[in-house]
């Protein structure tokens, strides 16, 4: 088998087990900023419609909103991660079929060449 096929296929697979955790972290921390923010934008907007509803979001609103930013955000990181991954785990899996079938017809190849070379010194 190919080497270089081989090895192609291993670091797909290393990537494919990484890349789940990488999407769910980068989507926890997305979350986590648009959770803070629309908040934030939300008390000032209320503020900007009734000036006489004085309501500022205290600091246990914020870190609920924000940890619910970090958990949706993380759950959906983590889907994507799923899917790229299983993207990356066919992608590898193909590979080894390509490296094998080239194995075949080398092996198939040389075996005829082999059975052709043994009739022609006979004849």
């Amino acid at each position: 088998m190919p080497i270089a096929l081989r090895e192609s296929a291993l670091r797909l697979h290393r990537m494919a087990d990484r890349v789940a955790f990488v999407y769910a972290a980068a989507g926890g921390m997305l979350g986590f900023v648009c959770g803070a923010v629309t908040l934030a934008a939300f008390g000032s907007f209320e503020e900007f419609i009734d000036p006489f509803l004085s309501w500022e979001p205290n600091r246990a609103e914020l870190v609920f909103v924000s940890l619910l930013g970090v958990l949706l955000g993380g759950l959906c990181g983590w889907q994507l991660g799923a899917v790229k991954a299983e993207r990356l785990r066919v992608e590898a899996e193909t590979l080894l079929c390509q490296a094998h079938l080239e194995e075949n017809a080398r092996a198939a190849q040389s075996g005829a060449r082999r059975t052709a070379g043994g009739k022609a010194s006979k004849g």
